[in-house]
Formats: structure tokens, sequence, C-alpha cells
């Protein structure tokens, strides 16, 4: 398991293939940063992947194709490596191990509704009873299609599940809210960090040396890029 720590001392990544140990150093700043372009463009094919799986391994494709391995292998490593900086450590040991998504638990299944008429008249369902936009309430009346008294619509765990999900999206910043407020990320870098962030030290800086003091200007409210984005997501 990797922790922030481990990130910090070492964020490269090796790869063991058929006897060879493969390291890859943690690519630059402007690689990474230009993946996720690509990925909100959906401009993705075999030939793009290609060269974002060149571009994040760096000369290590090249000492692969040199101890012959396999193109095949060496595309699994690529996007090994790939996952491990769009996403992190436990993604990309995923994508390694050819781990299929978890699947969520099953739920137990759901007791039927309270009968009007037939269970005591003071039966509360809680909500979620009969769907996810059940309410809850009282007993149920299959004739009419409806209960005796319901609590209010929200109550609903679709309707609590979509608030929960509206909240989450507007206390998140997307990569497409990113690379719209740019400019206020080069200021903020510019006041915070006292660096100009130019394309040379985008290339010259690790992804996680841009993406910790990125997450550092967009943790803050007071930011102009934090005001930016809640701004534009007011708007949408």
């Amino acid at each position: 398991m990797s922790d922030q720590f481990d990130e910090w001392l070492d964020s490269g990544l090796v790869l063991p293939i058929r006897g060879h140990e493969f390291r890859v150093e943690p690519p630059s700043a402007m690689t990474i940063l230009c993946l996720h372009r690509r990925l909100i463009s959906e401009k993705i094919n075999d030939a793009t992947e290609r060269e974002d799986i060149r571009a994040v391994l760096g000369p290590t494709w090249q000492k692969m194709c040199d101890a012959g391995i396999p193109d095949s292998m060496a595309m699994h490593a690529g996007r090994t490596a790939v996952m491990k900086y769009l996403d992190d450590a436990e993604a990309a040991i995923g994508v390694w191990n050819f781990e299929a998504p978890t699947e969520p638990e099953r739920e137990p299944e759901k007791r039927g509704p309270s009968i009007y008429g037939v269970d005591p008249d003071d039966s509360i369902d809680p909500p979620g009873t009969i769907s996810d936009l059940d309410p809850g309430g009282g007993p149920y009346m299959p004739d009419v299609g409806m209960r005796v008294w319901a609590y209010p619509p929200q109550y609903a765990p679709a309707y609590r599940e979509q608030e929960v999900a509206e909240q989450q999206a507007a206390n998140t910043a997307s990569w497409t809210d990113i690379f719209h407020a740019w400019d206020a990320i080069e200021i903020d870098f510019q006041i915070l960090c006292q660096r100009d962030l130019t394309p040379e030290l985008l290339e010259a800086k690790s992804w996680r040396w841009f993406a910790v003091r990125l997450s550092r200007i967009l943790g803050d409210r007071s930011t102009l890029s934090s005001q930016y984005i809640s701004s534009r997501k007011a708007d949408q």
C-alpha cells in the first residue's frame, strides 16, 4: 500500500517483466497535463494511446524494445504506468494484475410494504421500502398505487443520493474546470508558490510536484482559482 510519504520519497515505478526490472521515472507535469487534456477532449484512439504511453514511459519504452519485450507487454506496462499517474498506485496494481473492478455487495432483498387493510393501520415503512423513489410512510394501498400518508419526497433514497452527488460535484474541481481556470491558476501559482507557471517549468518539474501544489491552490476557497471554478459551476 502506497502512502504520501512513499510517493514523496520515490514517485517512480518499477515493472518486472521476463526477468528484467524496468524503472519508469516520474513523468513531467506537462506530460500528464497533456494526457488529462486529451482525455477530456475524447481524442483517444490506438495511435494516440501509444503516443501517450511512450510519453509516460519515457526512455523505458526503448529499453523494453531493446530487451525484446513484446509490444503487447510493453503496452500493458504502459497502461499500468498511466493509471498510476492518472489515479494512484492501487489502481495501477489492479491494471498490472488484470484485476476486474470490484462489484458492490449485493443489497439484501427489500421486504414488501405494509398493505392497507392487511397490516396494522399504524404501520410505518422506512424510505426506500418499495423503490429508491419511495419516501416511506404509512400502509400502501395497491388499488390506488399510493400510501395512506407519506413522508416528503426528499426522504426518498434517490433524492438524497442525487443531493449528495450534486454536493460532491459542487465541491470537486474537474479537469475541465481546471483548464478553464488556467489563467487564475497561473496567478495563484505566482502568489502562493512564487513561480511563473511556464511550459518550460512544467517540462522540468515532475507531475507530483505540480499536483501537490495544485491541490493546495484548489483546496483553499479564497484563491482566485477556487472562486473562478465555484462561479463557473454556479452558472452551469
